[in-house]
């Protein structure tokens, strides 16, 4: 049973580590076409409200100019 968990946990993280780093190129060319299209950063922080309510932060990246037009 020991055995078996921890070579779950490993692949998890081997999995994940192998994901992460595939993941990375398209990212990081999309960061490049968002400052390239438009000034500031690419990501930008955004809160939302968590578990119990608890606030979190989380990281996406800036798909629109901070100026647009708001949804309504």
């Amino acid at each position: 049973k020991l055995i078996d968990t921890v070579l779950q946990a490993a692949f998890d993280i081997v999995f994940s580590a192998g994901v992460c780093v595939v993941l990375a190129i398209p990212v990081v060319a999309a960061c490049i076409a968002i400052e390239i299209d438009s000034p500031g950063k690419p990501f930008f922080r955004q809160k939302r409200v968590g578990k119990g309510g608890k606030p979190i932060y989380i990281f996406k990246l800036r798909t629109m100019v901070s100026d647009g037009p708001r949804g309504g």
